[in-house]
């Protein structure tokens, strides 16, 4: 080995992984074991054109696979001070490598302002140039932007350009060794000076099926697009993509600093197989051999205990590494040593190509790391002695601190030596310190005379994070959970938690000894102990009875006979007594209840009582009520006069089609199983995309449930021919079926602002929602349809600075479906706000600011009621969102004049209510004081560790947390904030202040 001086520590980690970004989600990728290879999106390219089984079929891929990161091509130009412009024509390796930049220095605690300047070197690895690719089949677009913007070079310069960095900086293309040729340069350059710190790693993205043809032809790709590695069924490697990028230091200087250190690099080393095997692409094992003797010295041999190859699962490459690995690594170990283990992260994410070193040696950063192979105790607790290694533990205090910390305490000549050291050291400083007067090192009364003056002393102090929670035995938190699950275990009969109260009484402070005091638990059951569900018998609907607007709605001898059919029985077998409490003993219910209970049938007066008690009296109260006469038997009781709505059939029927466009996924599946759910017997449904497994699977399930047919038709909406043929096999599949219906769930988004969008953008998005419509329309002319429902967005008539184009396809529908209307057609636009599906499904930050926004997200078991209660009311254009009207009216309305005397009349009363609610805002503290609190609440920063010369991006605020910090400000000072003001790198607290104070 070298000499250990020259160790270079990795103290900083950024990534973007299939299953999800960051090292969190990394982590959990490779404990649950899991596979994150999907079907290739139509997004990316067409897989129905470039994929054949038969692998000699020329220009065709044998897989429509690949492992693929979340939120792919999402990137915040304006946090990195670029503009939307040169974004667009940026490859979307030069944004992941951005992106994974910032994360790593962050998660190395590194500021943007302390690196600036820096000599810190950039060393990225990448080889796949697909944007490149697409950018050139279109000449007429490109522009100056583009070199920059596909340029392999300006890749790392990029980086260097972005956070200010002088080191030396370059990209390299050595295929798939790329990201690990970079960590050797960088580890080289620090050792010989050329720079302090080096941000080293690689990426790969798949854009393009161009590489898939290729590795089909030369037999390296595997069809299932699963990479299996050291697997006898191994059959060639899955593509993945995804970014990793290390921030690199030396060991003694990442000590010095007291860095975190993920781990430690000892030596690299790099060759090349030369003419030693043939073809070019096949690896050499005497090579491979040569390099993990120049790596290891014979003395480092029996302490290997895992080694992450490179494992691509290909059955040429698997088998030379695992044999170089056991010709020199395997055999040398002495008889009886550990097994030596091997594995490979592309069984996870795929062969990630130029990323594939830096993915595995963040796996093995993270997994060495990381709670020791997944370890990790959700709560820590200590007792005396034992509460410095539960510090330890869970994060508050480190290995060596916390070893001191025993030493000293245990030692009474050591604590004596300490005491008039530290008095020396320290004389001038203001520390405390007090040796107490005890025999051992344990908790005493005899602290009680110097409590406040240990509280003097230690208020400054700021304790660090935990990673988990940290329970003391000399505070009375553990002592509330210990008696929790004491009383929760030993509780007869069982009962739910929101049943029960419970109390603590400290007797006195409670030490585990033979002597132990006294600790007290009392359990009390709340007042009520069980409750009663009214059953649906007793309520009726005012919108299918409108006389029970006026008339009591719920039966007052149902509720009773529920009550005591299941309370008084079991009241009977424990001899105890019924007691109802009223705030009316007089009232009719009371006298129900009596009469129910001492009779064992009921037996019902016909003597009529008129209404004449205050009308804010309770109907659960009230000593009369109305009666419903269904049947004159007495002349003096005339039979009331009952209105009943027609009861509507069902909205489906067996036997005809029912067409969703888009009906694979988000809105348009959900579609789908509402149908099938309301007897629709035929469904068809039309996607551009090709059915999935798991797709397939969910429909077939649908057609067990319900007994209904469903057809999957590929098929692009926007293509007249397409939609032409589509109906035509539709009618050929179910030849004896009408087509009674269209849904038209289809879209597609591309957000910008509309200076930034072309006319092919605008196409982009119009040709699903309006191309769409105009062709199902024109198709199903001659058939009479029940429904042809156009799904819109709340955007149409709302808006969106972002989504204009979108908006614009959107507000096409709603207009189309009352010009379809007036021609005597079936037509519904159906406008819905925000939903978990789709674009939006789990995406926390992106559903956070609608909500700030007055949005609400809507889960989907809103869906289906929503859409029945549209088909039923059966009106041109209805909207489904769910709003915050507090928020709505901040945020959104406040600013915009005319979109809220466009919205009156539809927020009207929740828009009175809450002006009239709204307290009035008192300004208590100066904007100043103000902007500190806020940025302190959002940044978690001290309110006096805020300097008003810190940048707010030094603070963290990154761009959704600059429109909270927006928002906020706008809440409380009424001052909107330009949000490129707060995202502006030289922007600092004093400078937000001021925007404030100038209103």
């Amino acid at each position: 080995m070298e000499d250990a001086n020259d160790d270079i520590a990795v103290i900083g980690i950024g990534c973007n992984f299939p299953g999800g970004e960051g090292l969190d989600n990394f982590w959990k990728v490779l404990l649950e074991g899991k596979n994150c290879v999907v079907d290739i999106p139509p997004e990316r390219f067409d897989t129905t054109f470039w994929y054949d089984a038969d692998e000699s079929k020329p220009g065709k891929t044998q897989t429509t696979k690949a492992a693929l990161i979340e939120g792919f091509n999402e990137f915040d130009h304006r946090f990195f001070g670029i503009t939307e412009v040169e974004a667009d024509f940026m490859d979307p390796q030069q944004k992941l490598l951005l992106q994974c930049t910032y994360r790593a220095l962050e998660d190395a605690g590194i500021a943007m302002e302390s690196i600036s300047g820096t000599r810190t070197g950039v060393y990225m690895g990448l080889m796949n140039r697909d944007y490149e690719i697409l950018q050139s089949n279109s000449p007429t677009t490109i522009n100056h932007y583009n070199g920059t913007g596909t340029a392999m070079s300006v890749a790392a310069n990029r980086i260097s350009f972005t956070f200010n960095l002088t080191g030396p900086s370059f990209a390299v293309d050595s295929a798939c060794s790329s990201s690990l040729v970079v960590l050797h340069l960088a580890c080289q350059a620090i050792k010989q000076g050329d720079c302090e710190m080096a941000l080293c790693g690689g990426v790969s993205c798949i854009l393009e099926p161009r590489v898939f043809v290729a590795l089909s032809k030369a037999k390296m790709i595997s069809p299932e697009g699963t990479s299996k590695p050291f697997s006898s069924r191994a059959d060639g490697y899955g593509r993945g993509e995804g970014c990793g990028v290390v921030l690199l230091k030396p060991l003694k200087k990442a000590i010095k600093d007291c860095n975190r250190i993920w781990g430690i690099i000892s030596k690299t080393a790099v060759n090349q197989d030369g003419h030693s095997v043939t073809p070019i692409t096949k690896p050499s094992m005497t090579q491979q051999e040569e390099l993990l003797r120049n790596i290891y010295s014979e003395s480092d041999l029996a302490n290997v205990q895992y080694i992450e190859a490179h494992g691509t699962g290909t059955p040429v490459g698997d088998p030379t590494e695992a044999g170089s690995i056991s010709n020199v690594i395997a055999k040398a170990k002495p008889p009886g040593s550990e097994t030596l283990w091997i594995g490979s992260v592309k069984g996870n994410i795929g062969h990630t190509e130029s990323a594939a070193g830096v993915a595995g040696l963040i796996k093995v950063g993270i997994a060495a790391l990381l709670n020791h192979w997944g370890i990790k105790p959700d709560a820590v607790l200590g007792h005396s002695v034992g509460e410095v290694a539960a510090a330890h533990c869970s994060g508050l205090l480190s290995l060596e601190d916390a070893v001191k910390v025993l030493h000293h305490r245990r030692d009474a000549d050591a604590i004596a030596v300490l005491h008039e050291k530290l008095k020396i050291m320290f004389a001038e400083k203001n520390i405390f310190l007090h040796e107490l007067d005890v025999p051992a090192a344990y908790h005493s009364h005899m602290m009680d005379p110097i409590l406040d003056d240990i509280e003097t002393s230690i208020n400054p102090l700021y304790a660090k994070d935990k990673e988990c929670t940290l329970f003391s035995t000399v505070t009375g938190a553990f002592f509330v959970e210990l008696a929790y699950a004491s009383a929760m275990a030993s509780l007869r009969p069982k009962k739910p938690v929101s049943l029960l109260q419970l109390s603590v009484r400290f007797e006195n402070l409670f030490a585990l000894s033979s002597n132990s005091h006294q600790l007290k638990v009392t359990l009390e059951p709340v007042a009520a102990t069980a409750k009663i569900i009214i059953p649906q018998a007793v309520c009726y609907s005012t919108k299918k009875v409108p006389i029970l607007k006026e008339t009591p709605c719920v039966s007052y001898f149902i509720l009773a006979w529920e009550i005591l059919q299941r309370m008084l029985s079991k009241v009977e077998q424990q001899h105890r007594k019924l007691i109802i409490i009223s705030s009316n003993s007089a009232s009719a219910l009371m006298k129900v209840l009596a009469l129910s209970a001492n009779r064992e049938t009921f037996q019902l007066s016909r003597t009529i009582k008129h209404q004449t008690d205050a009308d804010d009296e309770s109907y659960f109260t009230t000593k009369t009520v109305q009666q419903v006469v269904l049947d004159q038997t007495e002349s003096h009781c005339p039979v009331s006069d009952i209105p009943f709505l027609p009861r509507s059939g069902k909205l489906f029927k067996q036997s005809c089609v029912y067409i969703v466009t888009g009906g694979l996924s988000g809105l348009g599946l959900e579609t789908v199983k509402f149908i099938a759910h309301n007897a629709g017997g035929c469904i068809a449904t039309l996607s551009r995309s090709a059915l999935t497994d798991e797709i397939k699977f969910e429909m077939e399930v649908l057609q067990r449930r319900y007994g209904v047919t469903i057809m999957n038709v590929q098929c692009d909406v926007s293509v007249s021919t397409q939609v032409l043929h589509a109906i035509s096999m539709i009618k050929k599949r179910f030849h004896s079926c009408p087509i009674k219906g269209v849904f038209h769930s289809a879209a597609v988004l591309h957000d910008a602002l509309i200076e930034n969008l072309d006319e092919s953008l605008f196409r982009k998005v119009l040709q699903p929602k309006v191309c769409g419509a105009l062709n199902l329309h024109y198709a199903t002319l001659h058939n009479k349809l029940d429904f042809f429902v156009c799904y819109s967005s709340i955007s149409s008539f709302i808006g969106n600075a972002s989504q204009c184009n979108y908006a614009a396809a959107n507000s096409f529908l709603d207009s189309f479906c009352h010009y379809r209307r007036n021609l005597g057609l079936a037509g519904q636009s159906i406008n819905w706000g925000p939903l978990n599906l789709g674009l939006l499904l789990n995406k926390d930050n992106f559903q956070q600011f609608l909500e700030e926004k007055g949005m609400m997200v809507m889960d989907v078991c809103y869906v289906q009621k929503a859409l029945e209660t549209c088909l039923v009311m059966n009106r041109p254009q209805q909207v489904i969102c769910k709003f915050n009207f507090k928020n709505l009216h901040i945020h959104v309305l406040s600013q915009n004049a005319s979109l809220r005397e466009r919205l009156s009349a539809l927020v009207e009363m929740e828009f009175k209510d809450y002006l009239n609610n709204e307290p009035r805002v008192q300004h208590l503290s100066s904007p100043h004081e103000s902007v500190r609190r806020i940025v302190s609440d959002i940044s978690n920063v001290s309110v006096d560790e805020l300097d008003d010369d810190s940048t707010l991006c030094g603070l963290g605020i990154d761009s959704m947390l600059a429109m909270t910090l927006q928002n906020k400000i706008f809440q409380e000072t009424g001052i909107n904030v330009p949000l490129v003001k707060i995202l502006d790198p030289n922007s600092t607290l004093a400078t937000l202040a001021g925007i404030v104070m100038n209103g």
